[in-house]
């Protein structure tokens, strides 16, 4: 109930189009999360800090997800803040991201096994027309897609990675 009517003054109060999940077990068994706002175009960052103070929501952070490629292999690139409390990761092997990894990534544990990458191998990732090198430094138990999804494995990176190779400022396509 509760929920039900912050999400709704938040998206009243967003003058962008957007949709709306809120069941949590649509996220999967790695995000705490009670709802999930998405815009058809991305929002900055702002936006998730303006509507958690107005509304008091516990927390708001902005994450970014794109569709990738590592060498012939489609992924999932997700964008997000290294000091995530929403997203409950499982480390499979080494380490999850911090504020100064801007050049690593965390690969699903499948898509590394499959792939035969471990810790400290270099990775060629294009999103778009850019490509990056970027050093895995973990690994995680997440291998859920999309049921539309083509992507055979998810490849994680700090926010701020994720909007530089999308050129675009601090922004995000979900909070």
């Amino acid at each position: 109930g509760a929920c039900v009517a912050a999400t709704s003054a938040v998206l009243a109060g967003v003058r962008r189009g957007y949709s709306l999940n809120v069941s949590s077990e649509q996220a999967g068994h790695v995000s705490r999360t009670e709802a999930v706002v998405l815009f058809q175009t991305p929002a900055t960052a702002r936006v998730a800090q303006r509507h958690e103070s107005r509304l008091g929501i516990a927390k708001a952070e902005p994450w970014v997800s794109s569709s990738a490629a590592i060498g012939d292999l489609k992924v999932t690139m997700w964008g997000m803040p290294p000091g995530t409390s929403l997203y409950q990761y499982k480390l499979t092997g080494g380490k999850w991201l911090t504020d100064e990894d801007l050049q690593s990534a965390v690969l699903s544990s499948r898509f590394a096994e499959r792939g035969g990458y471990s810790v400290g191998d270099r990775i060629e990732l294009r999103v778009g027309g850019e490509d990056k090198l970027l050093t895995v430094v973990g690994m995680v138990d997440d291998n859920a897609q999309g049921l539309q999804s083509s992507a055979q494995g998810k490849v994680f990176v700090p926010l701020e990675t994720a909007n530089t190779m999308l050129h675009r400022g601090n922004q995000a396509d979900f909070f």
